[in-house]
This record gives C-alpha cells, sequence and structure tokens, in this order.
C-alpha cells in the first residue's frame, strides 16, 4: 500500500511562491503539454508581477499564445497571496467550459457556481460568463444582496466582446407586436416629436416598415420618462425572468437620461455607458485585468468599465507580436472585379474536398446565400458540439452565425475561413451613432477589431496555417475605402500586405489564380512560407488608441447622474475643442445641449441649431433648423465626376470598390436610408448635384437630383416595399404631391419631375398624381444599377486630362442632362 502525500496539498498555500512562473513550474497536476511555458507566456508573466499593484491591467496577446492558461495563473497567484477570491470572466457559457476544462487540466481548483463556498473562501477559482457577473439581479451588487460575493481579483477575458455584452444588459427592447405594449405607447406618447423630426420616417414606422432608427429628442423624453417608467416597472414579473426582469435594475435609475430609439420594428431605450459602480464588488476589487488579444482601441474600457486611463494606456504584452499563424488574405473583387458570390462558391466547393472551410456570416438572412455550399449552420445553440466535431476530424463547411470570436479551430480544423459582409451593429444607439458619426474612426476601429477577430479563428498558434477569403462588397469597401486594414494590428497589416502583392499578380489570371495561391499556400509553398515569415519579424504591438471626446463625454454623463451640470458642460465643452471633423463635432454639441436642456431650456435649443447645422442627421431644434442653401447650378458633369475620382487620390481599384458596395444598395426591398444613400453617392460620381432634404432638413423629397440648371428630379423613395407589390399607395402619392409644393417654393423657377422609386409601375385608384409622374420600377432599377457599375469602369480608366473622354462616359451610360430620365424611369400608369 502506497503512503497517502494527499494531506500536504490540504496544507496553507506557501506564502513565498507567488510568482506565476514559480507557480506554473510546481504545479503537480499539469498535462504533459504544459511542461514548460512559452516565452510570450514567461514574459507577460513577469510584467504583470512587477505592476500588480496597479488596480487596472491591460493584457495583449495574440491568439493561439496561451492566453487562457496565461490568466489562470495570474489568478492563482493572486489566491496565493491573500488578493481573493478570484473570479475569471468570459462572454459566454461556451467559453465557460473551456476555461474550466484548461484549469482542470493544469490541476487548478476551479468552480462555476460564485456561491460555491470554495470561491468565497478563495480555495477556487470561479469561472462565469459576463452576464453572471453584469445584470439588474446580480449577486455581486448590493441592489440584491446587503452584503454582495467580494471580489478580490478578476480577469475579464475577449474583454472587447464582454463590453459588448455588458452594454446589452443597459439596453432594453420591445418589440411591435409585444404584449406589453411599450411599442404603442412610445409612438403615440411622442408622434408629435417624432413627426416633427421627419413626418415621413415617423408614417415608416407605424406602417411598420422603416428599420433606421429614429432617435426621441431628449427635450420631450424627459418629459415623458416617469409616465413610461412606472408603466414599464408595472410589466415586470417574478414569474417571466426575460431580459427585462434582468436589466431593469441597471437602468431605472438613470432612466431620465436614456436614449429611445424606434423603428417599425421595435423601440430600444438604453444607457450610453454602462455604469459599472452598480456591480458593487467590481467597483471596490483590488486587482481587474483585462485581456484581448487583437483590441487596439481601449475606448470602451475606459468609457464603460471606469478602467484607469494611465495604467490601460500602458498594456502588458509581450516584447514582439509577430508570433501569428500564417495566413494569406484574399479579396477576390480587388483581383476582379466582376467576380461574384458564385464565384467564390465555385472555390469554396473546390477546397471543402480536401479541408474544412468555415463561413463567418452577420445574420441568419446573409447565411441562406450560402445554404447550396452549406454542410452546417452553427449558432450558440450548437456550436460546441459543431466545434469539437471539427476537432475530432469531420469534414465539410460549415456557416458561423455572427461568431467573430470566441471559437478556437486549430490545425485541420479549419483551413480556409471566408468572412462574408460587415459585422452587423448590434444595436440601435450603434446604428444610429454610426450613421450620424458616417466614417469617424472611432467606429472603423471597432469595425476592424471584430473582422481581424474573425480572420484569427483558423490560427491557433504560430505553427498553424489558415487562407482567408473576404467577401462582399460592403466588407472591402470598409476595408478599402475606410481605412479598416489601417486599424487593425501590425501583424495582419503586414500579412495583408503581403496579399497585396500576390492579388496583383493574380490579376493577369482571375479567379483562377486566385484557386493557384490557395493550392500552393495550403501545400506550404516554401516560397510563401519563407516570405510570410520574414515580413512578420520586429513586429511589435501598436500604441493602445483612447478616443479622449469619448471619455470627456463619459464623465459628463457622469456628472450629470449627480447634478454636476457645470462640470459635465466643461467636459464636453472640452470634448468638442479635441475633434476636428463636423460630425463629430455636432454630436458632441447635442450632448452639450442635453446637458443645458437640464436648467436651460433656451439655451439648449440654441446650441442644438449649432449642432444641427455641423451634422444635419441630428436632432432638430424644436423651431426648426436654418436652411443651408446650396449653390445649385449645375456644374459641367464630367468635371465634377473628375473631382470625385481625384479624392480616391486617382487610386483605380479604391475607387470602383467603393462604389460597388452602394451599387449593391440599389435594390428592392432594401432600407430606406441605405437606398437613399447609395442614390446620392452615385449620382453625385456621375457629375450630378445632389441633396437629401429630408434628412437634411425635415421638408422636402428623399433624394433631389439638378440635372441641369433649371431642371431636376424629385425622388421619393420607397425601396423597402414588397417587390411583388402591385401599386403605388395613395399615401405615398399625397407625399409626393406635398414635395412638389415644397420644391416650387424653395426652388423657385425649377422645373420638378416627379418620380417614386417603387417596383411597380402602377399607381393605385385612389392615388392622385400629375401626369408627368415617372417610376425607377424593378426593371429600371436593375438597368440602373447595371449602368452605374458601367459608368464607374469607365470613369475610372479614361485620362481625367481629357474632359472630352469622361462626357463620352457618361453619354454612353446615359447620365447626362435630361437623358438620365429618358432612360431610367417609366410613365406612372393608374389603375382602374
Amino acid at each position: 500500500m502506497s503512503f497517502n502525500f494527499g494531506n500536504l496539498r490540504d496544507k496553507a498555500r506557501p506564502a513565498q511562491l507567488i510568482d506565476p512562473k514559480d507557480i506554473f513550474a510546481v504545479l503537480p497536476g499539469k498535462g504533459a503539454k504544459y511542461s514548460y511555458p512559452r516565452d510570450v507566456q514567461a514574459d507577460v508573466w513577469r510584467s504583470w508581477f512587477q505592476r500588480r499593484s496597479e488596480r487596472d491591467l491591460l493584457i495583449r496577446m495574440n491568439t493561439g499564445s496561451g492566453k487562457t492558461l496565461v490568466g489562470l495563473i495570474i489568478l492563482e497567484s493572486s489566491l496565493r497571496e491573500g488578493v481573493g477570491p478570484a473570479l475569471y470572466v468570459v462572454p459566454d457559457e461556451y467559453l465557460v467550459r473551456q476555461v474550466i476544462e484548461q484549469a482542470e487540466s493544469l490541476g487548478l481548483s476551479v468552480v462555476a457556481d460564485p456561491d460555491d463556498h470554495r470561491y468565497a473562501t478563495s480555495e477556487s477559482i470561479c469561472v462565469v460568463n459576463i452576464s453572471k457577473l453584469f445584470n439588474g439581479r446580480s449577486v455581486f451588487s448590493r441592489q440584491v444582496r446587503s452584503v454582495p460575493l467580494r471580489i478580490g481579483t478578476i480577469i475579464i477575458d475577449d474583454a472587447h466582446a464582454c463590453v459588448e455584452k455588458a452594454k446589452s444588459k443597459v439596453t432594453l427592447s420591445f418589440g411591435r407586436d409585444g404584449v406589453d405594449g411599450i411599442f404603442s405607447y412610445v409612438m403615440k406618447k411622442f408622434r408629435g416629436d417624432l413627426l416633427a423630426q421627419s413626418a415621413s420616417k415617423y408614417a415608416e414606422a407605424i406602417d411598420g416598415v422603416s428599420i433606421s432608427p429614429m432617435l426621441v429628442p431628449y427635450w420631450a423624453w424627459r418629459r415623458e420618462s416617469n409616465a413610461l417608467m412606472r408603466l414599464i416597472s408595472s410589466k415586470i414579473s417574478e414569474e417571466n425572468r426575460d431580459d427585462l426582469y434582468y436589466n431593469w435594475n441597471l437602468v431605472k435609475g438613470e432612466f431620465s437620461e436614456c436614449l429611445c430609439f424606434v423603428t417599425g420594428k421595435c423601440v430600444e431605450i438604453t444607457l450610453p455607458y454602462v455604469n459599472i459602480s452598480r456591480i458593487d464588488s467590481f467597483s471596490s476589487a483590488k486587482r481587474r485585468i483585462y485581456m484581448t488579444a487583437t483590441m487596439a482601441d481601449a475606448t470602451t474600457l475606459i468609457s464603460d468599465f471606469d478602467a484607469n486611463l494611465d495604467s490601460i494606456s500602458r498594456p502588458i504584452e509581450p516584447g514582439e507580436s509577430g508570433d501569428i499563424g500564417d495566413r494569406i488574405i484574399i479579396m477576390p473583387t480587388v483581383v476582379d472585379e466582376n467576380a461574384t458570390l458564385n464565384d467564390v462558391k465555385s472555390l469554396v466547393r473546390v477546397f471543402s474536398r480536401e479541408v474544412n472551410v468555415a463561413i463567418i456570416v452577420p445574420s441568419r438572412a446573409r447565411a441562406q446565400a450560402w445554404a447550396d455550399v452549406t454542410d452546417k449552420v452553427v449558432d450558440a445553440r450548437n456550436i460546441e458540439r459543431v466545434v469539437q466535431e471539427l476537432k475530432s476530424g469531420e469534414r465539410g463547411t460549415f456557416v458561423f452565425l455572427n461568431r467573430y470570436d470566441g471559437i478556437d479551430l486549430p490545425g485541420d480544423a479549419c483551413r480556409l475561413v471566408v468572412i462574408d459582409g460587415l459585422p452587423d451593429s448590434r444595436t440601435l444607439y450603434e446604428k444610429w451613432e454610426g450613421s450620424v458619426l458616417q466614417d469617424d474612426g472611432f467606429y472603423t476601429r471597432l469595425g476592424a477589431n471584430r473582422i481581424e477577430q474573425g480572420m484569427g479563428r483558423g490560427v491557433r498558434d504560430v505553427s498553424d496555417y489558415c487562407a482567408v477569403i473576404l467577401v462582399g462588397k460592403d466588407l472591402v469597401r470598409f476595408l478599402y475605402s475606410y481605412g479598416g486594414i489601417d486599424h487593425m494590428s501590425e501583424a495582419t497589416k503586414r500579412q495583408f500586405d503581403l496579399s497585396r502583392v500576390v492579388m496583383r499578380d493574380m490579376a493577369r489570371g482571375g479567379l483562377e489564380d486566385v484557386q493557384s495561391a490557395i493550392v500552393g499556400f495550403l501545400s506550404r509553398d516554401e516560397s510563401w512560407v519563407a516570405a510570410s515569415k520574414e515580413c512578420l519579424i520586429g513586429v511589435k504591438y501598436d500604441d493602445v488608441k483612447v478616443d479622449g471626446a469619448t471619455v470627456l463625454s463619459r464623465n459628463a454623463h457622469a456628472a450629470v447622474l449627480i447634478n454636476d451640470y457645470d462640470s459635465a458642460s466643461k467636459f464636453l465643452q472640452q470634448a468638442e475643442t479635441s475633434v476636428g471633423g463636423s460630425y463629430k463635432r455636432g454630436l458632441i454639441q447635442q450632448r452639450l445641449a442635453s446637458v443645458y436642456d437640464l436648467y436651460d431650456g433656451a439655451r439648449a435649443q440654441h446650441m442644438q441649431g449649432s449642432a444641427v447645422s455641423l451634422n444635419y442627421a441630428l436632432l432638430k431644434p424644436i423651431s426648426g433648423a436654418a436652411r443651408v442653401r446650396p449653390n445649385h447650378g449645375v456644374l459641367n458633369q464630367a468635371r465634377n465626376a473628375t473631382r470625385v475620382f481625384a479624392k480616391f487620390h486617382n487610386d483605380r481599384t479604391k475607387y470602383i470598390v467603393h462604389y460597388d458596395a452602394f451599387v449593391d444598395d440599389l435594390v428592392y426591398p432594401n432600407e430606406a436610408d441605405r437606398f437613399e444613400r447609395a442614390l446620392e453617392e452615385l449620382f453625385r460620381a456621375v457629375g450630378y448635384h445632389v441633396e437629401r432634404p429630408d434628412r437634411d432638413e425635415n421638408a422636402g423629397p428623399d433624394v433631389l437630383v439638378f440635372i441641369d440648371s433649371g431642371k431636376c428630379m424629385v425622388i421619393e423613395c420607397k425601396s423597402d416595399a414588397d417587390v411583388d407589390t402591385d401599386c403605388v399607395a395613395k399615401r405615398y402619392c399625397g407625399q409626393l404631391n406635398t414635395h412638389m409644393h415644397w420644391l416650387a417654393a424653395e426652388h423657385r423657377g425649377v422645373l420638378g419631375i416627379p418620380i417614386f422609386a417603387h417596383p411597380s409601375r402602377n399607381i393605385c385608384a385612389q392615388g392622385n398624381v400629375s401626369e408627368d409622374t415617372k417610376i425607377i420600377d424593378k426593371d429600371k432599377i436593375c438597368l440602373l444599377r447595371d449602368n452605374f457599375v458601367k459608368a464607374i469602369r469607365y470613369i475610372a480608366n479614361v485620362d481625367h486630362q481629357n474632359v472630352d473622354a469622361v462626357v463620352d462616359a457618361l453619354k454612353m451610360c446615359k447620365f447626362y442632362g435630361s437623358a438620365v430620365i429618358e432612360a431610367y424611369t417609366v410613365h406612372a400608369r393608374q389603375e382602374g
């Protein structure tokens, strides 16, 4: 019978053994694969140990570098030093099980329930998802327990994803058909306020067809918020523990400072920032460590999790960041501008015979486009099982729904990743602010981070390799025209640069060369491997970026909550002076106006007028926005088109990629704002002067296109109508007639041609329109779209020093003067 040494482990841990590297070395129960730490892990442990007295620390390590192991040993070190209890937080339950599995393979004691006595007594690390920590019924909050569970040291892993999940907990959503009646209440209560912002958008929301969010004016929201708060409180039930039940406590204390958005589908009420102080134990934790693989912008850690700016700005990271797997990154439309989704599907079919293919899409609707090449669709319900099957050798093509992070597909589990389209905005607030700020760098960085996360799903360590194909014109435009690539990590940017060299060579052979290059890559072509390794030598991690204006805006919000309006105003004034672009300055001025509204309504409306003059997508003040009258005399179209091209620094590829994405939005049905913006951008690209009065002035048509000095197209866009709709509805006819009267008053002497953008050429029997009314119907929109594609390519290829050549290009595609009406509209036909 062997001697029992088990009692030795029950003794107190030796206080002096707290260095993470030493702890790792002596763990008796760790598996054979953990015989020694990697250099990058040892580097991070060393730096953390030296700085562990700092309350907030950011650790950045590349995907596949052993980040989870590093975090677990840091928590074990903190327990041994007496800085417990120790909590490990991840975005979801799937990752909870992964972390527990790794902890057990190391021989560490872990639990999954914070009420387990072993967590409270610092005997075990507790692993939970962020929703367990951050919700309105959290066991870590005094709102639920007079003595909440303590946290000594906490690690927030995949910090970017955890912040997004935390934001969802301060958001309440009420569907159009919800039994609670909140949607109807909000639409009726704020009817006058929303009509004053945009009568047409309100009508579309009432009809259930609008998906573009409208913001309820802050002055109206505060007027009605108490009554609405009482109504929502009455809907909460212990029997129905839904999202409202768990989120309400986080929102109700700041309800008057919420933002309220409405669409035809739902009402969304949200706080602009996470108030992490509601989770008392997190706020009082001695050590808060955030871990991430790709986070280059740490703004949200400061604005939402109240992390220390100075500490977070000096992240802990290995000396070099080139320890990532090998990737070739291909954009088929850059290789061949005529490449289609079907072409990419053909490539997927070829490679899926030999390797596993993971396709990441932003939505279930987009997954449908891949149905004919898909073996399995993967979502939250089956992800754990499917990932295990892939790791166990199952082969095929798998579509992952909106899963850009949190899954590991090492080695042969995945050799080809396809990312189709831009990740969706998670909330109406994000959609609204993204549209208001348009190309603001902060949102570009967030989008780039999610895409880079998705690209990393198939490379889990430095020896791994995976080809990446990026498809979707909106995604390629985001990376090229909006500078998304520039906001990715230095290592990924270098892999992009190397892949660009290959893509330039591919352009001669088209998509056949794409297939050939990926075959060579997967076969580990020696020339590629050597070049790839060389390009990553000496790569460093990027400096952490923090958007100062966002942090100052967050400080202002916190000051408002304690009625310190003077400080709130000063924070926002500082924020305004720190930014350059008019879009963001306008948004900050609107926030400042919202503060003024708390004590000086007249001053608030004056500031709101200033805000909307900088950014017409913002709220119109009660008195209305002053109309900025542009010079709408028609300039030479060819010269205008040439100037537009010059803005792309004469880069033909960027120019084509940018406008091709807008061409894809000219379809029925489509979201109104996307369709209208596509018309605006594309008509402007071919030299017309374009305005959007309904968006910019809350009056007039959706799109106004001046075709010469005395004539314009008055376009009423009904792009969200179903393609099989029989006729243009009576109410739409009334809107167009009203807008023709508006034109006569605002642009005297200009002849307006009334035009519907609608799939049907028929006007309903009750509709009343003038005899000269035209329609861009479902056939003409296809022709318009095809000829925009041709025109963009003609303009990209002609000699721009020769204006006559540009004129010829426009004439070939019928984009000159009044010819555009003749070519792309049909006469309206009255039913009955």
